[in-house]
């Protein structure tokens, strides 16, 4: 790959970095999109910094913080900009580990085809604890490779704290440490290390830095580890092998269809012989098996949606791209760099049409409508201004805080078995209603389970928003009091 005969191939990885960069801030600065109920919610997270929340470590609030604090701004476009920018910086450090291990050619092919994957391109669009962990990842695979072949102290600790910030982001990123230790015990040449006090130094600094979310969750009943838990439900029947079929099909949307392609057929080469296909190959392969082997097998025990592999393939990547080049297949790279970038700019076209799609084929139906619900419900609150609004969705609560603008004051969560089952059942009560008027928002279908625990109950209103020809929002609103 040449832009210019005149570029080196670090100028060319940066050039290609920074444009490309460039292009998605300036989409998110003209996105007609709202935020998702996912990112609404880290956003709430972001108005009470701390070191751990309900689903995840604190680091996707912290992000959120940082970039609304520096535009002065709550608006979507400032909510979502760390994204393109871990990505950037994720996909520069791979340019650097492939040109460590492998060669600069293998470098700027994985970072130029890693930055424009399908999933990379849709996760650059919203704010997620997605862009945070890959940044952490990508940053300490570079070091963790130099410190294993050049074993400098400086490299074990630098390793060690983004590793740590990793964790901060998501526990998945505890297997980055279990895939450098399986990779140190099978690594010949490498595995003198076990015997030094480096990479052991290397762990406990990174637990050091997560060393705060741990001490959270200790004060919170441990409900992070409880929801991670319940989130892997292997409490069901186990063996499901049609999920793990629709997670192996899912990741060809993950990673390009080409791409993936050539990642299971060397995944199959390498089970077949024992001698790896180029040098350094088995560093890969271990830092991409580690983590996607088991989530393949969790979807085979329960489920597993398409992106909590997606740190596997950074490591992944570069380990299939290293082998296109080594045996000379550039074509298969070209070809996914083109199908890479004509999905995206397919995909993010439409939010610009006006389609007016059935809801089957409205691949952003579940974004619409909400941000009328809030301004309806607003103007509704506005009539009966000491009424809390009680709502029994997560979601719902977290886009209707957002979108509100500070219109509903006083939002609860309904907490129907008496147990904490999200943020807001967390910090939120039935007794902030000093007033003891609510006004219940919810399907008109769902209202039937939580009326009968008022002694008065009236449907005030019923609120319908069209987002497709064939879909409507449809929420009931209902007048309580004298909570039983």
């Amino acid at each position: 790959m040449v832009l210019s005969p005149s570029l080196s191939p670090r100028q060319q990885a940066f050039y290609f970095i920074a444009c490309l960069t460039v292009l998605r801030i300036l989409f998110l600065a003209v996105s007609p999109l709202p935020l998702h109920g996912d990112e609404a919610q880290y956003w709430t997270w972001a108005q009470a910094l701390d070191f751990g929340y309900y689903s995840k470590p604190p680091m996707v609030a912290w992000a959120i913080a940082f970039t609304t604090f520096l535009g002065q701004s709550d608006a979507e476009f400032w909510v979502r900009l760390a994204s393109p920018f871990c990505y950037a910086i994720a996909s520069y450090f791979i340019y650097l580990t492939g040109k460590a291990a492998i060669d600069e050619k293998t470098g700027l092919w994985a970072a130029v085809l890693f930055c424009t994957l399908p999933a990379v391109f849709l996760s650059s669009t919203i704010i997620s604890t997605d862009p945070l962990l890959l940044l952490f990842w990508a940053i300490g695979l570079y070091y963790v490779w130099q410190a294993i072949t050049i074993n400098a102290w400086k490299y074990w600790l630098l390793c060690g704290f983004f590793i740590g910030l990793a964790l901060l982001t998501k526990y998945t990123a505890v297997l980055f440490l279990v895939s450098t230790f399986v990779y140190l015990v099978t690594a010949k040449e490498h595995r003198f290390l076990l015997r030094t006090i480096r990479p052991y130094t290397m762990t406990l600094l990174a637990i050091l830095v997560w060393l705060p979310n741990f001490l959270w969750n200790a004060q919170h009943d441990f409900l992070t580890f409880k929801h991670t838990q319940d989130n892997a439900n292997l409490k069901s029947t186990l063996f499901h092998p049609h999920k793990m079929l629709e997670f192996l099909g899912s990741q060809f949307g993950v990673m390009g269809i080409f791409l993936f392609a050539a990642f299971l057929v060397l995944l199959w080469k390498s089970c077949r012989s024992k001698t790896p296909p180029y040098k350094n190959a088995s560093f890969f392969l271990c830092f991409t098996l580690c983590l996607w082997g088991m989530i393949v097998a969790q979807s085979l025990l329960s489920r597993a949606n398409a992106n909590w592999a997606a740190a596997s393939y950074i490591a992944g990547t570069l380990w299939v791209v290293a082998w296109l080049v080594q045996t000379n297949r550039t074509k298969w790279l070209k070809a996914s760099l083109i199908l890479h970038c004509g999905v995206a700019l397919i995909a993010l076209s439409i939010p610009f049409m006006n389609l007016n799609l059935p809801a089957k084929y409205d691949f952003y139906k579940k974004l619409k409508g909400y941000p009328e619900l809030a301004q309806q419900l607003v103007v509704v609150r506005q009539q009966h201004p000491n009424a809390a609004i009680l709502l029994d969705d997560r979601m719902l609560f977290a886009v209707l805080k957002y979108y509100s603008r500070g219109g509903l004051p006083v939002m609860i969560k309904w907490n129907h078995n008496g147990r904490v089952d999200d943020y807001y059942e967390m910090t939120t009560s039935l007794q902030d209603a000093k007033s003891g008027e609510y006004l219940l928002v919810m399907p008109p279908a769902d209202s039937v389970g939580i009326t009968p625990f008022f002694q008065s109950v009236e449907q005030i209103k019923t609120i319908t928003i069209p987002t497709n020809p064939d879909r409507a929002l449809e929420y009931g609103v209902f007048y309580g009091r004298g909570l039983k």
